[in-house]
C-alpha cells in the first residue's frame, strides 16, 4: 500500500466533521472520533455490567466455584474494578478527539479520551512539512487503513487510522495548505504554437 498524497480540493472544500479555530499566529482543527462498533461495545458493556450487578446483589454469582449469597462493599467494588478497562475502550470509540495544532515552530497532535487522559505527540518543524495518507500498521476487517503521517527534518508523526477517510484527507490537505498555502505554484506548461 503506498503513501498517498492529499488533494487541494479536499482542504478547499472543507469538512463539517472538523472544527477549525485560530491559536495566536497558528490554527487548530479538531476532528471526534464516533463509530457504530463504540456504541455497540458500550451498549453490550453496560448490559453486561448491569447483569452482573444485579446477579451479585441477588446471591446468584459465582466466583472461585462459590456462589457469593451475601456480596460485601469489596465485592461490588472489584466487579465495577473489572468492568472499568472495558468502558474506557467503548469511550475511545466513541467520544475520543483528536486536535491537531499548527504553529510555525511546532506540530502538535492530542488524543483524547476525556480531559486528561490520552497521548500527545509533537514534531518539531524543521524545513519542509510534508503531510501523506499512508499504511502504518492498523487494519479494519484484515484491510489496511491509512494513517495521517506529518514529516519533517527525517522524523514523522502518524495518527488518525480510525478516523474517516474524508476527515484523514483533510487534516493532511489542511497541514500542507497551512505550511505550503503561501508558495508561489508553476503555471502548467503551454508549448508554442
Amino acid at each position: 500500500m503506498s503513501a498517498v498524497r492529499p488533494s487541494s480540493e479536499a482542504f478547499a472544500k472543507g469538512s463539517r466533521k472538523v472544527d477549525v479555530e485560530p491559536l495566536g499566529e497558528g490554527v487548530v482543527y479538531s476532528a471526534g472520533q464516533g463509530s457504530c462498533f463504540g456504541w455497540f461495545w458500550l451498549i453490550f458493556t453496560t448490559t453486561h455490567c448491569f447483569f452482573m450487578f444485579s446477579g451479585l446483589s441477588h446471591g446468584t454469582v459465582r466466583a472461585n466455584h462459590r456462589v457469593i449469597t451475601n456480596p460485601t462493599f469489596m465485592h461490588f467494588f472489584l466487579m465495577g474494578l473489572f468492568y472499568v478497562p472495558f468502558f474506557f475502550v467503548g469511550l475511545a470509540f466513541t467520544v475520543s478527539r483528536f486536535r491537531v495544532e499548527l504553529q510555525s515552530d511546532c506540530i502538535a497532535v492530542r488524543w483524547r479520551v476525556l480531559p486528561g487522559v490520552g497521548w500527545t505527540w509533537r514534531l518539531t518543524v524543521a524545513g519542509a512539512v510534508d503531510a501523506v495518507l499512508d499504511y502504518r500498521g492498523a487494519r479494519v476487517n484484515k484491510r489496511p487503513v491509512r494513517a495521517v503521517v506529518l514529516k519533517s527534518d527525517g522524523k514523522e508523526i502518524a495518527f488518525g487510522s480510525f478516523l474517516s477517510d474524508d476527515v484523514k484527507e483533510y487534516l493532511a490537505a489542511a497541514v500542507v495548505d497551512y505550511y505550503h498555502g503561501d508558495e508561489p505554484t508553476a503555471a502548467p506548461f503551454i508549448p508554442e504554437s
